[in-house]
């Protein structure tokens, strides 16, 4: 995910965004582009490896790029390559919306003319809590992916950004969205979605995010063991790269500020931005190895936890498995030496290697559930 295609211009005091060979500029307006001031230097700050997204460090607010390196895609409800997909409201208020995946061959027919129920992937996206959203081109085609090769219906839910929405809103929305796969699952039948009344196994549920969607999947966790969500069940939780924080340096993350590949800036301030004002990187939406502790009585589903051996939150995020199993929680650890953060929306032999390791975790703790 690098933002090397941007670059961050000035002039006179206002910030711009360029694209190699195309003008993408925040106003309407035709201007000169003068050089980029050092990072550090301006009000307005350039984060590091979010597409260009530009910080205003002095009312604390973010301006998103006006054009991606990635397309938008539409939902597909005709099948493409085993994978059919449509859009969802959630919620008018929040707007909460999902995208549906549906693998094809879950709609084959059996010898008893019925569908076979598949299980069903609720996924929450990555891109530090401020970007993204379930139609951006790799996410739609990682999401159709782990359709693909798990057989299960897979919802991917937009939730809200920071930092107009601090967190908890994301994990608001977040239980939101399971509580709508709740009331998919006991609605009377015009009120239900069409592909999950025919094709979900409603006891069959799985959690699953990257990044920020993986932080989200522990909190979602963690707020289900004390919900009533009947006839849900959650058979697993999938936790790739997961986003987190503290007050306190790793060996990683010095190891990725001197090579370029992670800044303690851009750090600093994305949580900053996402978390309760006043709250600093010791806060358990943040600190998620320090967190995990105080769970011990806490019945977390058993999880699948995916690391990147050249991550730079790697250290951090090896604290946090290590915290799950020094409180008895049920972890497999998948650890690719190779894998740099967010390898998984490209075409690698550890994406591969993942997929397949998914399914086999998905197919495993579907059959558990039976027995």
């Amino acid at each position: 995910m690098d933002d090397g295609l941007y670059e961050v211009v000035t002039v006179k005091g206002l910030i711009f965004l360029a694209w190699p060979g195309v003008f993408c500029a925040t106003t309407s307006k035709l201007v000169v582009m003068d050089e980029s001031p050092p990072e550090s230097s301006s009000r307005v700050i350039k984060l590091k490896g979010l597409f260009g997204l530009l910080i205003d460090t002095q009312d604390e607010t973010v301006i998103r790029p006006s054009t991606m390196p990635f397309p938008h895609l539409q939902a597909n409800p005709n099948f493409v390559d085993g994978v059919a997909s449509r859009d969802v409201v959630i919620s008018d208020s929040p707007s909460i919306w999902a995208r549906v995946f549906l693998p094809e061959k879950a709609s084959l027919v059996r010898d008893d003319k019925a569908f076979k129920k598949v299980p069903v992937i609720l996924y929450f996206h990555g891109g530090a809590f401020v970007i993204l959203s379930p139609d951006i081109s790799f996410y739609h085609q990682y999401c159709e992916k782990i359709a693909r090769k798990t057989n299960a219906v897979v919802v991917s839910v937009d939730y809200r950004l920071i930092p107009e929405n601090r967190l908890p809103a994301a994990y608001d929305d977040a239980f939101t969205a399971l509580s709508w796969l709740k009331t998919q699952a006991t609605a009377a039948n015009e009120l239900v979605d069409p592909w999950l009344a025919t094709y979900a196994d409603f006891g069959k549920i799985f959690l699953m995010g990257d990044s920020a969607g993986a932080n989200i999947v522990h909190h979602l966790s963690v707020r289900a063991s004390s919900s009533d969500l009947e006839p849900l069940a959650i058979r697993g939780q999938i936790l790739v790269q997961p986003m987190t924080g503290g007050p306190d340096r790793l060996r990683s993350e010095v190891v990725g500020a001197k090579n370029g590949s992670f800044s303690f800036q851009t750090n600093d301030w994305l949580w900053r931005l996402a978390l309760p004002k006043g709250s600093d990187m010791s806060h358990p939406y943040c600190n998620l190895p320090a967190a995990v502790m105080e769970l011990a009585k806490v019945p977390l589903p058993p999880a699948l936890v995916v690391l990147g051996g050249v991550d730079w939150m790697h250290d951090r995020q090896f604290e946090y498995v290590a915290s799950l199993r020094k409180t008895k929680k049920e972890v497999e650890l998948l650890d690719y030496e190779k894998a740099k953060h967010g390898f998984f929306i490209y075409d690698t032999e550890e994406t591969g290697n993942f997929l397949r390791a998914l399914a086999g975790f998905v197919t495993k703790r579907s059959r558990e559930a039976r027995a």
